[in-house]
């Protein structure tokens, strides 16, 4: 019988069958974490989106203050302290 290294070729052919399966193991492995960064990422990009939208958006205060012209009177006051305009109703 031929041997190269002291081990036949069905010896050979077991090992390189171990070994593509280690290969392929360590493949799937590796394909499960990229695919567990892509969610993640994902998920980041849509938390960013949603921080930012609400970042931007109008806040208005609404207060009633003592006005200044009598005890019983009282000034309402509106204010946007938001980036953007107040429009609409929403």
């Amino acid at each position: 019988m031929d041997t190269f290294w002291g081990l036949s070729g069905t010896a050979w052919t077991a090992l390189y069958t171990v070994l593509t399966a280690l290969l392929l193991l360590t493949a799937w492995v590796a394909a499960g974490i990229a695919w567990g960064q892509w969610r993640a990422s994902r998920d980041a990009v849509k938390d960013a989106r949603k921080a930012q939208a609400e970042a931007n958006r109008p806040y208005v205060l609404v207060t009633a203050e003592p006005s200044a012209a009598s005890r019983r009177l009282f000034d309402l006051s509106i204010r946007n302290i938001g980036k953007r305009p107040a429009l609409g109703g929403r």
